[in-house]
């Protein structure tokens, strides 16, 4: 046997063949410092071997020697010569406060001298680069007297108050099953309580520490505990950090100052399995020291986010290890992006992924997920990388292994322990439901809304361009049309809400709602806040305000199937201003709600009480900081005012002469005045164009520039046929055309 080192040997231990077929009855031994020149032990004295199979015999020699070699040589047997054999040496204090245990190099002794590993409850066996196999309950144990490593005391005589309380732990270990209760670590004096895996997960029994990582039977973990001179203990997976307290019973943990023990309860509440690796530290090691230990490389740490959005990336940023069918990203089994029509599907079942580009480097907390939206397909597990650069990745929190989706339509958030540094994500499905399937997005840091503004496209996510919360959908999600064409489809009670309060003062502000309705007659909720109960922004044929008592509506009727640009604005001294396609048609100082000022962390859209709501589309929200002008009004609302002139006193109704009228087309080609050219008011006939769509126009030229105040309509003097609804275009030099209030419908 090589002890590694010349060093004091106190005597040999035996046993007998592990299948009972053989032992050593008596033996010499000799030593040697180099392998080549032996010496006997008192003179080739026999020692008495052992007499049955299984029970350890130790035979102390009567003075110790100096040596690394010895030689056991059997000298009788029963049976045949059968013998396991160790070598008692002279515990040394152990190195630097520290016991590193490598049980597969086929012993229990510790590499930084110190206490040897005891198989107290009966032996397990060694099992190559598996480590040490243990039976149930059948655990190992440190021993150590009050001078040893652990108990890194101030030097002189021996005090309570100054025996080290602090303390690191690890195993490198694999249990036969961890669904059941199966302790992992204990002290004397800790009771029924310590380290155990249980369900799955790894528990501090006695307080609320616990990781909610999945570790199965049958796999290798690296599992750390650690507990500062505080009482702080933190527990460690893979070398990531899990959980972390103070708990307030067992003295916050602390260790007997003899005792550790591993794999073993008085009761019931063991697994057998495997270790390779037991280090022992008699100081808390910080994270890095923990992940380091492990073989993990840790992530960049990212600011911690005050609130997180998620990023739901376009098509372009997303990439895909492979796609069924060999679909092009964004198409077909491509469509990986959260709210997708379908998902990501891989065309194989293992080593794939799915990567999001967030943009630029920035604060990533964790990941959302959905499953495939029209198959029963779904990731259960999966791990994160991360980059910078999109060529070295970083596994988030050493691999730990997350939790995923039990359906299709879901969003499951998993937030991170602490948030990363990265631009580039990648998740890795690890376990899945029938196929791997997938939809993701990334939760980032929310940022400061830019210029006071939250604009919201609705571009296949709720975020905002200019950066800000998010939209949220709190009483269930509605669908994204395929092209952006329609915007965001919401049903009945579907609405949004967005928590504003980090941007928008609610004392003056403008919002903007590009929608349409499927329904507008009843009382269609379109704009609200909590602080305003059922008050607010309604949509009953008309654009109004509830209450009624608000005194507060636009004249134009709201058809539905029909976008509109909804705007409201309040300002100082509550001065409402309700705007329709960006042309004012209502203001007002309403004495309710403060002059409707809105809470500073809700505004509400399309959800109404008493089913006061309806389903319809959004294509954009926006929110300013301020009051917007009429002009601004107008310009967000894609419309551009014509000129407005003073108020008359009285009007005349102008009929101008043939000459001065055009139209875009009309029937059989007639002569103005006759048949369907008979546009003047009062005509035995009238102006029919061609065509029934909403391109034909007829024109009538006042002469020079004059002060309009409004058209007068007549149906065909010689037919049932007339014109129920329109919109008017003006124009000082007949080339460029303004919509008379924003494309009003008379």
């Amino acid at each position: 046997i090589d002890t590694g080192k010349v060093q004091t040997i106190a005597g040999v231990v035996t046993q007998g063949a592990r299948t009972g077929q053989g032992w050593v009855t008596f033996f010499t031994v000799k030593v040697s410092d180099d392998g080549y020149q032996w010496k006997d032990v008192r003179c080739q004295w026999r020692f008495q071997g052992n007499t049955d199979a299984s029970t350890k015999k130790r035979n102390m020699f009567n003075y110790p020697v100096t040596a690394r070699y010895i030689r056991i040589y059997p000298k009788s047997y029963h049976r045949r010569v059968a013998m396991r054999a160790g070598v008692l040496i002279c515990m040394m204090p152990c190195n630097g406060g520290e016991l590193r245990y490598r049980l597969d190099k086929g012993n229990m002794l510790s590499m930084t001298d110190g206490p040897a590993l005891d198989a107290a409850w009966g032996s397990g066996f060694f099992a190559g680069d598996d480590g040490y196999r243990f039976g149930p309950g059948k655990g190992l144990q440190v021993d150590q007297d009050v001078e040893g490593c652990m108990n890194n005391h101030k030097k002189g005589k021996i005090k309570e108050k100054d025996l080290n309380s602090a303390y690191t732990i690890v195993l490198n270990t694999k249990l036969d099953q961890t669904w059941r209760w199966a302790r992992l670590i204990n002290s004397k004096g800790w009771g029924d309580k310590g380290l155990y895996f249980h369900l799955y997960r790894l528990r501090l029994v006695g307080s609320p520490l616990a990781c909610t990582q999945r570790f199965l039977p049958h796999q290798w973990f690296t599992i750390g505990m650690t507990r500062d001179d505080k009482g702080t203990i933190a527990l460690y997976a893979n070398g990531a950090l899990c959980a972390k307290g103070a708990p307030m019973v067992l003295k916050g943990y602390e260790l007997d100052r003899n005792n550790i023990d591993f794999f073993h309860d008085d009761g019931n509440e063991n697994s057998a399995g495997y270790v390779k690796d037991v280090w022992v530290y008699n100081k808390a090691l910080n994270e890095k020291e923990m992940a380091d230990l492990a073989g993990c490389r840790l992530s960049e740490f990212g600011t911690p986010c005050a609130r997180t959005i998620v990023f739901s990336p376009r098509k372009s940023q997303t990439k895909y290890s492979s796609i069924y069918a060999n679909n092009k990203p964004g198409y077909g089994y491509g469509q990986g992006t959260l709210n997708s029509p379908r998902s990501w599907s891989a065309a194989a079942r293992t080593n794939q992924w799915m990567q999001i580009d967030v943009d630029m480097v920035r604060s990533v907390a964790g990941i959302v997920t959905q499953g495939r939206r029209e198959a029963r397909q779904w990731v259960t597990g999966f791990t994160v990388q991360t980059s910078l650069d999109g060529i070295t990745w970083v596994p988030v929190q050493c691999g730990v292994e997350f939790e995923a989706n039990r359906d299709q339509n879901t969003k499951v958030r998993t937030i991170f322990r602490r948030p990363v540094k990265a631009r580039y994500v990648r998740i890795l499905p690890t376990r899945y439901y029938n196929w791997v399937s997938m939809r993701a997005g990334v939760l980032t840091c929310e940022r400061k809304c830019e210029k006071g503004e939250l604009q919201y496209p609705f571009r296949g996510n709720f975020m905002s361009a200019t950066k800000g919360p998010n939209l949220d959908a709190p009483w269930g999600e509605g669908n994204w049309d395929r092209w952006d064409s329609l915007g965001y489809r919401f049903y009945r009670g579907q609405g949004l809400i967005v928590d504003e309060s980090r941007c928008i003062n609610p004392s003056n502000w403008t919002v903007l709602v590009k929608a349409r309705f499927d329904q507008t007659h009843g009382w269609r909720k379109l704009f609200g806040s909590d602080t305003w109960g059922w008050d607010g922004l309604y949509i009953n044929q008309q654009f109004q305000m509830m209450p009624k008592s608000s005194m507060m509506k636009c004249n134009e009727r709201i058809l539905p199937n029909t976008y509109y640009n909804f705007m409201m604005s309040r300002g100082a001294g509550g001065m409402v201003n309700l705007y329709l396609n960006g042309y004012k048609c209502s203001w007002g100082v309403p004495p309710f709600h403060q002059g409707f000022k809105p809470s500073p962390t809700s505004l509400e859209f399309f959800h109404g009480p008493n089913h006061q709501h309806s389903a319809g589309y959004v294509k954009r929200i926006a929110v300013w900081d301020r009051v917007l002008s009429d002009e601004e009004c107008a310009t967000e609302s894609e419309c551009k005012l014509a000129e407005v002139a003073s108020q008359c006193n009285s009007t005349v109704t102008l009929i101008p002469p043939y000459s001065r009228m055009k139209v875009s087309s009309y029937h059989h080609h007639p002569r103005p005045g006759s048949q369907c050219n008979a546009g003047r008011l009062g005509s035995s006939s009238a102006w029919c164009p061609r065509h029934r769509d909403k391109s034909e126009w007829i024109e009538i030229d006042v002469g020079f520039v004059h002060r309009i105040a409004g058209v007068v309509t007549q149906g065909r003097g010689d037919g049932w046929w007339w014109t129920t609804r329109y919109f008017v275009k003006v124009s000082v030099d007949g080339r460029k055309w303004r919509k008379v209030e924003c494309g009003r419908i008379f």
